[in-house]
């Protein structure tokens, strides 16, 4: 999103020419990365015990670089199914990606 009309910062006058918002972690690294392996953690020691124990899950499989590749700059959805594709969850469903999500 662009915005071309200027706003006065007083103070700041003829030092600043823009600024770059990132909200959503694209730019630099936000807490979602944090917040996606923490979600999955939950769901793999908690209502998804059982696929965990079948992919051998750990926690610590879920590193930045993983996050990186499957997640980072996608949709949501898009990488919720990503990362259960990069663990083989089996029989991936909507209501799997709607949890996850």
């Amino acid at each position: 999103m662009t915005f071309n009309t200027p706003v006065p910062m007083r103070g700041l006058e003829g030092m600043l020419k823009g600024v770059i918002l990132d909200v959503d972690g694209v730019i630099v690294d936000s807490p979602h990365e944090r917040a996606w392996g923490e979600t999955l953690r939950e769901l793999m020691e908690g209502e998804w015990k059982n696929i965990a124990e079948r992919i051998g899950y750990t926690p610590e499989m879920y590193t930045t670089q993983v996050y990186d590749v499957y997640v980072s700059g996608k949709p949501r959805r898009e990488g919720a199914r990503a990362l259960l594709e990069y663990f083989q969850v089996p029989n991936i469903r909507e209501e799997m990606i709607d949890r996850f999500c």
